[in-house]
């Protein structure tokens, strides 16, 4: 999971809002990058930096030769119909990096839900900005039946717009 070299993906955490309409968690980056976010890591560290953009505070990631991410943990487990939202664009779509091949594995942005489970690592749903797979593709990594990925955005077509997603936690 080598990234050539691309400008990165800016995300804007909103709102992931529980059943009930309660709001568990929400993150706008305007007090900068707090505690409760950990590293999460695969293949080296991605550069996370909290930029201005017009009135918005925005998380950057800007990944060269790595793969990481920034992560918050959530103990229990999530109500019925709760949900997660978020706002994503991007630059530019990696060269060279496949979606679904392990060999050049790579794709532009994800949001991932990880769910502990008793054996083995956490399974995952990840929430992709796909290089090449078409927008409403699902697939597992191409060495871990235990992550699948759900293509909301694909290539370059939308690149420098931001985009709002909202899902169910756990859902599709």
């Amino acid at each position: 999971m080598k990234h050539v070299y691309w400008g990165g993906c800016i995300a804007a955490v909103m709102v992931a809002v529980l059943a009930g309409g309660k709001v568990e968690f929400k993150e706008d980056f305007q007090q900068g990058l707090q505690p409760i976010w950990q590293k999460v890591e695969f293949e080296s560290e991605t550069k996370h930096a909290i930029e201005k953009e017009g009135t918005n505070s925005v998380l950057k990631a800007t990944a060269e030769n790595s793969a990481s991410g920034l992560g918050v943990k959530f103990d229990g487990i999530a109500p019925k119909g709760a949900t997660m939202t978020w706002r994503w664009k991007i630059d530019r779509i990696p060269p060279g990096g496949s979606d679904d091949v392990k060999s050049s594995f790579d794709h532009t942005a994800r949001m991932f839900v990880a769910f502990k489970t008793r054996i083995g690592p956490p399974r995952t749903i990840n929430y992709v900005w796909a290089n090449t797979v078409s927008t409403g593709k699902t697939f597992h990594h191409p060495s871990s039946g235990r992550s699948r990925f759900i293509v909301l955005q694909s290539g370059n077509g939308k690149a420098g717009q931001w985009l709002s997603e909202e899902r169910e936690v756990g859902g599709e």
